[in-house]
């Protein structure tokens, strides 16, 4: 009951701003001008929805009236063939009221009332009645109609990151059903062998880590891995974790060694590179030049990611081109022509 009381309020407020632009656009000086409100609520929350309408108009210069009907979408279509528009209409669907758009049938909203539109309801809410550009009505309420449910052990199972929206969900599943990995991601393998997808975007590098140690997390009493990254590093984190809290970040190790085959009798050098996933967390939070990865499940696998951690940042490995072994009759000549 509070919660429709509360719905009313804020319908009263939008329809008296709506009313008193209308009337003013057809102000002729005569009697008070009557703006109709025409929705589908009905029974006592439309008595209950009429009253306060008519009780936030009072001395506002204009009368609202309130009429609702069952069959709304029907008799709007009805009125709207016998040229009788409402004032106002309570549309309930975005689509029903993008085709009376298409149709020119919706009065524009009053420069005033768009920016005050734009000030104060949310940019997510009101891009649900944009059109072209500028919005065409007032958003006042959203119905949820269905709601995705899912465990997130189910995803950490398959080696698959946890989607935290319904974009990366329907994506994970649309690369499910085709077997294609979506053009911005990565099919890529833990060390276990199982796959996971990972998005192309490298957050920081190996050039960025400063230092990583193995410790015991002081709060949960499990093994951990306290990180270090450079300046630049760290501001390149805090950008990405401010806008990814209960994302899932994963570290990969690359590893490029050189090697040498024979073909047609002769050698080839060429560089092999692996690259494996060697954790998945979740961001709890924003950080930027220090922070920690908890959850792991032994201190040895907290020895060896800070061990991988902290060779992702030496140097490229010297490549041996050619290697000499001096005998020791080699050694006594060039020792005998040196004298």
């Amino acid at each position: 009951m509070r919660s429709r009381r509360r719905r009313a309020a804020a319908l009263a407020v939008w329809c008296c701003a709506l009313a008193t632009s209308l009337a003013a656009c057809g102000d002729d000086g005569g009697d008070t001008p009557v703006v109709e409100v025409f929705g589908n609520i009905v029974g006592e929350p439309g008595r209950e929805l009429a009253k306060v309408l008519h009780d936030a108009s009072a001395g506002s210069g204009v009368e609202i009236r309130y009429v609702g009907v069952t069959s709304f979408n029907q008799q709007l279509e009805d009125r709207l063939e016998r040229g009788e528009r409402p004032g106002i209409a309570l549309i309930p669907q975005p689509g029903r009221l993008a085709n009376l758009h298409a149709r020119g049938l919706l009065a524009p909203l009053d420069d005033s009332l768009v920016a005050e539109l734009e000030d104060r309801i949310p940019s997510q809410l009101l891009d649900m009645v944009t059109l072209e550009g500028r919005p065409v009505a007032v958003p006042l309420t959203i119905d949820v109609k269905g709601l995705v449910w899912y465990r997130p052990s189910v995803f950490a199972e398959q080696g698959l990151e946890v989607p935290a929206t319904l974009d990366e969900f329907e994506t994970m599943l649309e690369a499910e059903r085709t077997k294609k990995v979506p053009f911005d991601s990565k099919l890529y393998y833990r060390r276990d062998g199982s796959p996971v997808v990972l998005k192309k975007r490298v957050i920081v590098s190996g050039e960025h880590m400063v230092n990583a140690q193995s410790d015991i997390d002081p709060q949960g009493g499990t093994p951990m891995v306290s990180v270090r990254l450079s300046s630049s590093g760290a501001q390149r984190m805090l950008d990405f974790t401010e806008d990814n809290v209960g994302r899932g970040m994963a570290v990969v190790f690359i590893e490029s060694r050189p090697e040498t085959r024979i073909v047609n009798g002769e050698e080839v050098k060429t560089t092999k590179t692996t690259e494996e996933v060697v954790s998945v967390a979740t961001i709890r939070g924003v950080f930027g030049k220090n922070f920690q990865t908890t959850g792991l499940d032994s201190k040895s696998e907290a020895d060896e990611l800070a061990l991988l951690l902290r060779a992702g940042s030496l140097a490229t490995p010297v490549e041996i081109v050619e290697e000499r072994v001096v005998g020791p009759s080699l050694g006594r000549d060039n020792i005998e022509r040196g004298i």
